[in-house]
């Protein structure tokens, strides 16, 4: 059944009216064709070079190396290569550690001003990502455990289909930077993040709620809610507090001040109503999966960086 859906879509922080939720994939973009895989490790660190899913050639012309694990960086909405974001995330990662670095440039089903043709792009562009961890496995190039995943809002569903699609393993850890929550219904985790989709899944949520762009619901093995998980403090739109879960993220990989009190639900992580003592680590890097984390989780954070308060 068709219907129309208006919200607050705060990466451009204005009212879009979204077209009918079974408006068809646009017929110009084939994940398995337009997908490309951008990878750099300390080597190259700043200019990525491009690797192709069934080119060996592509992989032993490249910096890439089997020792070395894997990080893998998924944009979001209107986002391509270019987008700061993953620079960002790709600098802080390197500077931390040496990995094989791949930023997933979807940007031929994101860059559309039609957010429902995104949102249907990412299933295919979650399996085309998927094929090509299962290549590196079959060539013995990958190794599954040594694999983390970062999604910013549309990204982290790409992540969670990527995870659903892998044929030889499991993804290790994904990590979800406030997954999208138009058109992800809470109750329908073969369609979203979810739990399944690695040994280890990890969320963060800064802009939910009814006007928010992001999910706002506990989706993963560890859920935080800084802030209460809807706005954030310095930011005067949604958009700026839908991408706070970039910049925490990041924050968390070089100086990890985000202590986090263990909540009952996500109501009370919302108003803050939970345990006295932190017990938890927001992100990082190596993630959580180390540690088995499980449950929802509030923090308080500062209003600019450093956001974290110890």
């Amino acid at each position: 059944m068709k219907f129309a859906l208006t919200f607050l879509f705060s990466i451009s922080a204005c009212a879009i009216a979204l077209p009918t939720q079974n408006e068809p994939i646009a017929p110009t973009y084939d994940a398995m064709r337009d997908v490309r895989f951008l990878l750099q490790n300390r080597q190259n660190r700043g200019n990525a070079v491009q690797v192709t899913l069934g080119d060996l050639n592509s992989i032993n012309q490249s910096v890439y190396r089997r020792d070395l694990p894997m990080r893998i960086s998924i944009h979001g909405w209107g986002a391509n290569a270019d987008d700061g974001t993953h620079h960002s995330i790709a600098r802080v990662l390197l500077d931390e550690d040496d990995f094989n670095f791949v930023f997933i440039d979807w940007s031929a089903g994101a860059q559309t001003i039609n957010y429902v043709a995104a949102r249907n792009n990412v299933p295919p562009t979650g399996a085309a990502v998927a094929a090509f961890l299962d290549w590196l496995h079959e060539n013995d190039l990958l190794d599954f455990n040594q694999v983390t995943i970062i999604g910013f809002s549309l990204g982290a569903h790409v992540a969670g289909f990527t995870g659903k699609s892998v044929t030889r393993g499991r993804v290790n850890t994904i990590i979800g930077l406030d997954p999208a929550g138009p058109l992800f219904p809470v109750g329908d985790p073969t369609g979203r993040l979810d739990v399944g989709d690695a040994v280890y899944v990890e969320a963060i949520h800064t802009n939910g709620g009814t006007l928010g762009s992001g999910i706002g619901a506990p989706i993963a093995h560890a859920d935080f809610f800084p802030n209460g998980g809807e706005t954030q403090p310095g930011c005067t739109t949604g958009g700026c507090s839908h991408t706070r879960a970039v910049s925490l993220y990041m924050e968390s990989v070089t100086n990890n001040q985000f202590r986090a009190n263990r909540c009952a639900t996500a109501a009370d992580a919302a108003t803050g109503n939970c345990a006295l003592t932190p017990i938890a680590f927001m992100g990082g890097e190596p993630s959580n999966y180390r540690n088995n984390l499980r449950g929802i989780f509030h923090m308080t954070t500062n209003s600019a960086s450093p956001f974290g308060r110890g």
